[in-house]
Protein backbone atom coordinates (compact mmCIF):
# COMPACT_ATOMS: atom_id res chain seq x y z
CA UNK A 1 0.00 0.00 0.00
CA UNK A 2 1.56 3.46 -1.21
CA UNK A 3 1.23 6.34 1.19
CA UNK A 4 1.10 9.90 0.02
CA UNK A 5 -0.02 11.94 -3.21
CA UNK A 6 1.50 10.44 -6.42
CA UNK A 7 1.17 12.37 -9.52
CA UNK A 8 2.38 11.91 -13.38
CA UNK A 9 3.29 15.02 -14.89
CA UNK A 10 4.56 16.65 -18.50
CA UNK A 11 5.97 19.69 -18.95
CA UNK A 12 8.70 21.59 -19.72
CA UNK A 13 11.86 22.66 -18.35
CA UNK A 14 12.37 26.12 -17.48
CA UNK A 15 16.04 25.51 -17.11
CA UNK A 16 18.71 22.91 -17.91
CA UNK A 17 18.97 19.92 -15.50
CA UNK A 18 21.04 20.17 -12.32
CA UNK A 19 22.82 16.20 -12.25
CA UNK A 20 24.52 16.16 -8.50
CA UNK A 21 25.91 13.00 -6.32
CA UNK A 22 24.62 12.81 -2.83
CA UNK A 23 26.83 12.31 0.15
CA UNK A 24 26.30 8.49 -0.32
CA UNK A 25 27.77 8.76 -3.95
CA UNK A 26 23.92 8.20 -5.09
CA UNK A 27 23.57 10.47 -8.55
CA UNK A 28 20.17 12.19 -8.76
CA UNK A 29 18.90 15.24 -11.33
CA UNK A 30 16.82 18.45 -10.09
CA UNK A 31 14.82 19.42 -12.91
CA UNK A 32 12.29 22.62 -12.84
CA UNK A 33 8.92 21.57 -14.61
CA UNK A 34 6.35 24.13 -15.83
CA UNK A 35 3.34 22.43 -16.09
CA UNK A 36 0.19 24.14 -17.89
CA UNK A 37 -0.28 26.84 -20.00
CA UNK A 38 -1.49 30.35 -19.50
CA UNK A 39 -3.07 31.30 -16.21
CA UNK A 40 -3.09 27.69 -14.82
CA UNK A 41 0.73 27.42 -15.43
CA UNK A 42 2.26 26.06 -12.63
CA UNK A 43 6.17 25.27 -11.82
CA UNK A 44 6.89 21.83 -9.98
CA UNK A 45 10.78 20.74 -8.58
CA UNK A 46 11.43 17.29 -9.26
CA UNK A 47 13.86 15.22 -7.73
CA UNK A 48 15.06 12.23 -10.02
CA UNK A 49 16.53 9.03 -8.32
CA UNK A 50 17.98 5.60 -9.66
CA UNK A 51 18.01 4.97 -13.76
CA UNK A 52 15.73 7.55 -14.94
CA UNK A 53 18.04 10.28 -13.25
CA UNK A 54 20.70 8.99 -16.05
CA UNK A 55 18.14 9.48 -18.97
CA UNK A 56 17.34 13.09 -18.37
CA UNK A 57 20.39 14.23 -16.56
CA UNK A 58 21.26 15.96 -19.87
CA UNK A 59 18.19 17.69 -20.89
CA UNK A 60 18.35 21.32 -21.41
CA UNK A 61 15.69 24.02 -21.24
CA UNK A 62 12.88 23.88 -22.89
CA UNK A 63 13.28 20.28 -23.27
CA UNK A 64 9.80 18.29 -22.64
CA UNK A 65 9.34 15.73 -20.12
CA UNK A 66 7.21 13.40 -17.96
CA UNK A 67 7.52 12.26 -14.31
CA UNK A 68 5.66 10.07 -12.03
CA UNK A 69 6.35 9.89 -8.33
CA UNK A 70 5.45 11.27 -5.04
CA UNK A 71 4.10 14.57 -4.74
CA UNK A 72 5.14 17.05 -1.33
CA UNK A 73 5.16 20.51 -0.50
CA UNK A 74 8.28 22.53 0.27
CA UNK A 75 8.71 25.25 2.49
CA UNK A 76 11.66 27.92 2.16
CA UNK A 77 12.31 31.63 3.09
CA UNK A 78 12.26 34.14 0.05
CA UNK A 79 14.68 36.96 -0.25
CA UNK A 80 12.12 39.10 1.50
CA UNK A 81 12.02 37.00 4.46
CA UNK A 82 8.58 35.84 3.74
CA UNK A 83 7.90 31.92 3.72
CA UNK A 84 7.62 30.70 -0.04
CA UNK A 85 5.69 27.13 -0.36
CA UNK A 86 5.68 25.32 -3.97
CA UNK A 87 5.34 21.41 -4.81
CA UNK A 88 8.19 19.43 -5.42
CA UNK A 89 8.23 15.47 -6.71
CA UNK A 90 9.69 13.40 -5.63
CA UNK A 91 10.61 10.68 -8.56
CA UNK A 92 11.72 7.30 -9.59
CA UNK A 93 10.53 7.34 -13.19
CA UNK A 94 11.29 10.04 -15.55
CA UNK A 95 11.97 10.20 -19.04
CA UNK A 96 11.93 12.42 -22.21
CA UNK A 97 8.63 13.75 -22.90
CA UNK A 98 6.36 12.79 -25.67
CA UNK A 99 7.54 12.39 -29.41
CA UNK A 100 11.23 14.14 -28.19
CA UNK A 101 14.60 12.60 -28.26
CA UNK A 102 17.62 14.11 -26.74
CA UNK A 103 18.43 14.83 -30.31
CA UNK A 104 15.34 16.79 -31.07
CA UNK A 105 14.89 18.60 -27.61
CA UNK A 106 18.51 20.02 -28.24
CA UNK A 107 17.63 21.25 -32.00
CA UNK A 108 14.31 22.35 -30.49
CA UNK A 109 16.15 23.68 -27.42
CA UNK A 110 18.74 25.60 -30.20
CA UNK A 111 15.29 27.25 -31.83
CA UNK A 112 13.89 28.53 -28.56
CA UNK A 113 17.22 30.25 -27.83
CA UNK A 114 17.72 31.55 -31.04
CA UNK A 115 14.57 33.17 -31.78
CA UNK A 116 13.42 36.53 -32.23
CA UNK A 117 11.07 37.89 -29.82
CA UNK A 118 7.17 38.80 -31.50
CA UNK A 119 6.39 42.22 -31.49
CA UNK A 120 4.09 43.18 -28.79
CA UNK A 121 1.01 45.44 -29.77
CA UNK A 122 0.37 48.85 -28.04
CA UNK A 123 -3.23 48.05 -26.20
CA UNK A 124 -5.99 50.22 -27.90
CA UNK A 125 -7.26 53.33 -26.80
CA UNK A 126 -10.54 53.21 -28.27
CA UNK A 127 -13.33 51.93 -25.89
CA UNK A 128 -14.76 48.78 -26.58
CA UNK A 129 -19.07 47.88 -27.29
CA UNK A 130 -18.63 45.30 -24.14
CA UNK A 131 -17.33 47.74 -21.81
CA UNK A 132 -20.83 50.02 -22.04
CA UNK A 133 -22.44 46.36 -20.26
CA UNK A 134 -20.17 46.42 -17.20
CA UNK A 135 -22.20 47.22 -14.29
CA UNK A 136 -19.47 49.03 -11.96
Amino acid sequence: MSTGIEAKLTGNLTRDADARTSKAGKEYVILNVAVGEGDKRQFVSVFVFGDSAAKVGKLVKGSRVKVEGKVEISTWTGNDGQARYGLKVMSFKADVGPAETLESAAASTFKMRNRKPAAVAEPSAAKTDWEDDIPF
